[in-house]
């Protein structure tokens, strides 16, 4: 009999050997992929903002001040970090999301085992949030990996943590799970989602049978949920006070259609492997776009696993109204606060739906995994309704959406590595600035697959341009002014021109300055507005000069020979002054033209 034990007890340690050691390689497997991901990817968009305020970041205000309807000071204070490393340095943000995956994925493991044991069962629900391609998209794009990676270790954690509590009642436990909730919350608000999904556990799994039973096991639960409770409570009331309105009015049709692309294609045909095949109207970021068959399979495939679950185990139901749950919180959160603005094809970025391979682990553990010392856990029925899928047949379908989820993030990771107009954009206007030094530039809106008009103010490149060096200056007058080319090379400026002096009267000088100074008409007004004039002349001295145009007054120089002087200008004007210079120094003005800079020929 003992030897019988033993031999029982050596199988156990032998099986728990295995499942540590494949889930670890599962992991390593998953790290290795998104290693190579990261290691060729870039910032984007908020990213660069973030990185440029980050002398902010000293002024406790700014780490909590809201952006973009988020309150995530944590997340501020890494790309603070980061920018004291330098901020176009991409080496020290790709570690940051390899490390924050490495700790979401172990988080992951940890909470499979608090809830389900040491059993090979948990294998296929840890492949699945490994894999699934869905939680590629917020991993790639640098802001939502520091939203999306602290929330799926919130989760992991804090549902791990209240479980372990739930069936040992230690306070340590109790306090590691409000301690996750406190972690997540310094992220990303969606962090609140764990206090109804731990509400849901208790009620659902861990509540006795019975009426009178359950009312008395809650009430226990109660207790412990208030710390839970007083930190997300004082998290909204913090985050309603400071954050503007971010609900709006929506319609029976754009909740149809945003249901349709968000849960009916993006969703389901990633949680079979897809979407297969992206579209990229604005690369790097790519958008679900699956085929109609793939969709319609998609279906079948998840309706064909509920049923299966609910003809071979008793009390599957309430795992798949979790999953239910937690996806309509998300349907809701996009629909209100994002979809209003942007329109139901927002349903296709499946960035908003990063979070759900993990909530997707742990429903199908809750559906198909004894869940111990629970009283609601869902359980072999004595009669099956249907017999059991030969173990060839389940393992090849695994394969089927372990591999289909590999080829889908490839696909999506490859405009990250080859289509980001902005890291090609700023490694072009470093190598420029590393060949000339000191350049004096006309500030310009940089192109809309660098930053888009949406960031406006800070899509100006004076505002991003101290991110690669602080060799750029953006004078008011120069002699020697260049402008940022589309690709991020210097090129001359070009006067789009508004409005141009008149003809000068004297052949082969134009208009002749002297000490006296010279009063140069224009064709027409330059009204009420921001303006740069190029006046181009010939000097036969160095001198100072003075140009007046309207308000304007500016005190400058010119260079003997032939040359041109940039001056920004403000307000409205009919024509320019000249005067100021020293005695016996005549300068030939050709041209005067008023508008605005534009890139032209590349710099000699």
């Amino acid at each position: 009999m003992m030897r019988a034990l033993v031999r029982v007890s050596d199988e156990l340690a032998h099986s728990r050997t295995w499942v540590l050691g494949t889930a670890v390689a599962l992991m390593v497997v998953q790290l290795a992929f998104r290693t190579w991901a990261a290691a060729s990817s870039w910032y984007f968009l908020d990213d660069l903002v973030f990185l440029r305020r980050h002398a902010e970041a000293s002024d406790w205000s700014y780490l909590v001040d809201p952006y973009n309807g988020h309150v995530m000071p944590a997340a501020k204070a890494i790309y603070w970090l980061l920018r004291t490393t330098g901020p176009t340095e991409w080496w020290p943000g790709a570690l940051v999301v390899v490390v924050g995956q490495a700790l979401a994925s172990a988080a992951c493991l940890w909470m499979l085992v608090s809830l389900f044991g040491l059993r090979r069962a948990i294998l296929v629900p840890y492949a699945i949030y490994l894999f699934l391609a869905m939680s590629v998209p917020s991993f790639m794009w640098f802001v939502a990996a520091l939203q999306q990676l602290p929330l799926q270790i919130t989760l992991s954690l804090g549902v791990g943590a209240w479980v372990r509590y739930l069936r040992t009642r230690r306070t340590l436990w109790l306090v590691a799970c409000t301690g996750a909730l406190g972690l997540g919350l310094a992220f990303w608000p969606k962090a609140l989602f764990l206090l109804p999904l731990l509400a849901y556990l208790s009620i659902a799994y861990f509540s006795p049978l019975g009426v009178r039973r359950r009312l008395q096991g809650l009430r226990s639960q109660l207790v412990a949920f208030v710390p839970l409770l007083v930190v997300g409570l004082a998290y909204v009331g913090y985050y309603v006070s400071v954050v503007p309105g971010q609900l709006s009015t929506v319609t029976a049709r754009l909740v149809g259609e945003f249901a349709e692309t968000m849960l009916g294609t993006t969703l389901m045909t990633g949680l079979v492997g897809g979407p297969w095949r992206w579209r990229d109207p604005a690369p790097p970021n790519s958008f679900a776009d699956p085929p109609q068959l793939a969709v319609h399979l998609a279906w079948v495939v998840v309706l064909l696993v509920v049923a299966y679950a609910w003809l071979r185990r008793l009390r599957t139901g309430r795992a798949f109204l979790l999953f239910l749950g937690y996806v309509g919180g998300t349907f809701v959160l996009v629909l209100a606060g994002r979809a209003t603005a942007l329109g139901a094809t927002l349903g296709t970025d499946a960035r908003y739906l990063s979070d759900i391979p993990l909530i997707a682990a742990l429903c199908l553990g809750l559906a198909f995994i004894d869940l111990p010392d629970a009283p609601g856990s869902s359980a072999q029925r004595e009669r099956p309704l249907v017999a059991a899928v030969p173990r060839p047949v389940g393992v090849g379908l695994l394969v089927v959406v372990l591999v289909g989820s590999v080829v889908s993030s490839i696909g999506y990771v490859r405009p990250w590595h080859r289509d980001n107009a902005a890291h090609a954009f700023f490694d072009t206007v470093r190598a420029e600035v590393e060949s000339r030094g000191r350049t004096e530039m006309v500030d310009r809106v940089v192109p809309e697959d660098v930053m888009s008009q949406l960031a406006a103010p800070a899509n100006s490149f004076q505002f991003l341009a101290p991110l690669v060096t602080d060799a750029i200056h953006f004078p008011d007058v120069s002699s020697d002014l260049a402008i940022v080319g589309d690709d991020g090379s210097f090129r001359q400026v070009v006067i789009d021109r508004g409005v141009d002096s008149v003809p000068g009267p004297l052949a082969g000088c134009g208009w002749k300055v002297t000490e006296k100074g010279r009063r140069i008409p224009l064709a027409g007004d330059a009204f009420d507005f921001v303006w740069w004039a190029r006046i181009g002349y010939l000097s036969s001295n160095d001198s100072p000069v003075t140009v007046t145009a309207g308000q304007n007054r500016v005190q400058t120089s010119v260079r003997s020979g032939l040359n041109n002087l940039y001056l920004r200008l403000e307000g409205g004007f009919d024509h320019v002054t000249i005067d100021g210079l020293d005695p016996g120094t005549t300068l030939c003005v050709d041209t005067v033209e008023v508008g605005q800079p534009e890139p032209g020929a590349p710099l000699p």
